[in-house]
């Protein structure tokens, strides 16, 4: 499994909780914290995530995105999706993909997090993806927020 995280303490600490014994080195633009623990193979990839190359990254078969698509000014989710299709789209094969939105009220465009909707994912990912909303309940922290998971289905044409 490889991750990218921007903050360095939430690498360590995602070992740390978990009791993993770990190694940290550079890695292109990234500082890499790798596990040392026999059958963990989990690699964190510490630094900005538009430095994301497919050689950095290796392939990717599945893509867990709880905290950036959300953070990011809409703006710069547009580059966001766009980077993430690129480099799964070079891959020509399906990825299991799960993005955790925010939803806030109508005319509420306080954050991080952003509210997104499901028109939003379609319009950025669904040259991909079919976007399909699996389960939606109140955010744990926020009030008058809900949090809803996305499924986006790889279309079967993108491995032609």
């Amino acid at each position: 499994m490889v991750g990218v995280e921007l903050s360095e303490q939430a690498c360590a600490e995602f070992f740390e909780d978990r009791h993993v014994e770990f190694s940290t080195s550079t890695h292109g633009p990234f500082k890499r914290f790798q596990s040392k623990n026999q059958g963990t193979d989990v690699v964190l990839l510490n630094g900005d995530i538009f430095d994301t190359t497919a050689e950095l990254l290796g392939p990717i078969t599945a893509v867990y995105d709880r905290g950036s698509y959300v953070a990011l000014p809409k703006d710069v989710r547009v580059h966001y999706a766009a980077m993430i299709t690129a480099l799964i789209g070079a891959q020509r094969a399906p990825v299991h993909y799960v993005l955790v939105a925010a939803e806030k009220p109508a005319g509420d465009d306080s954050g991080p997090p952003y509210s997104i909707t499901a028109n939003e994912l379609n319009t950025t990912f669904g040259s991909m993806f079919a976007v399909q909303p699996t389960a939606r309940r109140a955010h744990h922290r926020l009030e008058d927020t809900f949090e809803v998971v996305y499924e986006l289905k790889f279309k079967e044409h993108c491995m032609l």
